[in-house]
């Protein structure tokens, strides 16, 4: 049965008013588009089909919202492909927006992430993906890409091929593009930058980089320690590709949960005018906090950076050697050290260190070189600690506070200073921090137990102590 249109936008006739009814209970849905676009967006996908034949109005909404977002995975899935033949009519296929690529048909890959011969792409998913590049070539208004990776999997031609056709066909209007991948898939970046296309549009980029796992002799999954210059091939390739962003970025965060270094793909980078928000996290290898002066330039000639946050894994902490790393299965395995202290940085004035779980034999003298980096720019430092610090070990961090504060020469500009949680809070944390530190402005300390009930003998200082439930 074929829909009845009945006007071009949704309007339901009131019932004739009974009487003793006042006119009150007359219906109107005379509603502006806006609006009816904004319900759309928040309706599941069966009631949105419902609504379809209501009229011309909520069909062409509804359309727009059925196929919004496209996904290519799967080509046994009957009802994807029935999709993807829709799209070769070229009303629908304006219709999408967001295409999102995570490709089970591609094959194992060895240590250097090359297919294994024995799980070469089959002729139907190589059919498959050269029905669905002819879909694209309708697709003029992709907005959003994303592209999700199993870690064992290898980049074949005929899907290098179609990701090449992807990047040329949605270059021009791609806005926002997230990519997770590990290192030895590292043939997906070097299509897009060696492309050599103008991303005019690309404001945001998501870039998620797992660890590495390849088929042993065994028939079974093993973390792979990517060789070298495939390392460097990924970083140079991820390097050029936020390099001819330039002008048009301006919020790009990475998250590195592999042991490989990622610091190389930022040495160099500046000139970011449009930059506003800058997210790094490292969760996969410790390593020393000097390692974040790779991001001074990018930060300094940023003009329009807003948000800024940073955090690593720092090593040498234990006196017994590094951390230990273990195998976490989530969505993905990935690897993250056990027993190692996170730092986060909000841009190069702010810094934050979130100690582990277990403090016990920590070796805070190690912060006291770390924190050498920031020099006089350090305005607030916050520690944060999962566990209670004892009294002694608050002594510790002080001590480490206050030497940097004189290596400083004066031009420490240290100004706010928070413990999120003591042990036991007295007067004399208070009197210690203050009488150490004469240029504080806030002090903020948390605290399980008090023993003393503070006295405010400083009313100069503005002094913030809370309690953690």
């Amino acid at each position: 049965m074929q829909p009845i249109f009945i006007a071009n936008t949704p309007y339901i006739r009131p019932n004739k008013q009974r009487s003793g009814s006042s006119s009150n209970d007359n219906l109107s849905l005379d509603l502006p588009n806006e609006i009816w676009a904004e319900v759309h967006s928040h309706l599941p996908t069966e009631d949105v089909v419902k609504l379809m034949g209501l009229n011309r109005y909520f069909f062409k909404e509804a359309r727009n919202e059925i196929y919004r977002t496209i996904t290519i995975s799967d080509a046994d899935d009957t009802k994807q492909v029935r999709v993807l033949q829709r799209l070769l009519e070229p009303d629908i296929a304006s219709c999408v927006r967001h295409i999102r690529i995570q490709p089970d048909f591609l094959p194992l890959c060895d240590n250097h992430g090359k297919p294994l011969s024995r799980t070469r792409i089959s002729g139907k998913d190589s059919t498959f993906l050269k029905k669905t590049m002819k879909v694209l070539y309708n697709c003029k208004n992709i907005e959003e890409a994303t592209l999700r990776f199993h870690s064992s999997q290898a980049i074949t031609t005929p899907f290098r091929d179609f990701f090449s056709t992807l990047i040329s066909k949605a270059s021009s209007r791609l806005q926002k593009l997230t990519i997770s991948m590990s290192v030895l898939q590292f043939r997906i970046i070097d299509i897009i930058s060696s492309s050599q296309l103008p991303f005019p549009n690309l404001s945001t980029v998501y870039l998620m980089v797992h660890p590495a796992y390849a088929m042993n002799r065994a028939k079974q999954h093993q973390y792979v320690d990517p060789p070298l210059e495939i390392t460097e091939s990924f970083c140079q390739y991820t390097h050029s590709f936020f390099m001819s962003l330039k002008p048009s970025l301006q919020s790009l965060h990475v998250t590195n949960y592999d042991l490989v270094d990622l610091t190389p793909v930022f040495i160099g980078l500046e000139g970011f005018t449009s930059l506003k928000k800058l997210d790094y996290r490292d969760c996969g290898r410790t390593q020393a906090l000097s390692d974040l002066g790779v991001f001074e330039k990018l930060m300094d000639s940023s003009p329009d950076l807003e948000r800024s946050s940073l955090q690593i894994l720092v090593r040498s902490l234990w006196r017994a050697g590094p951390p230990e790393h273990y195998f976490e299965h989530l969505s993905w395995s990935a690897i993250f050290a056990k027993h190692s202290l996170t730092l986060q940085v909000t841009t190069l004035h702010n810094l934050c260190i979130k100690l582990p779980d277990d403090t016990s034999g920590l070796n805070f003298d190690t912060l006291s070189p770390s924190l050498a980096i920031f020099g006089p720019r350090l305005r607030s430092l916050n520690i944060d600690s999962s566990s209670a610090l004892t009294y002694l070990q608050f002594q510790q961090i002080l001590g480490i506070i206050v030497k940097f504060s004189k290596e400083q020469r004066g031009e420490s500009g240290l100004e706010t200073l928070v413990f999120r949680r003591l042990e036991l809070f007295s007067p004399t944390h208070l009197d210690e921090a203050l009488r150490k530190l004469p240029r504080l402005k806030v002090l903020a300390i948390g605290f399980e137990r008090l023993s003393i009930e503070p006295q405010r003998t400083r009313v100069c200082f503005s002094t913030i102590i809370s309690t953690i439930l």
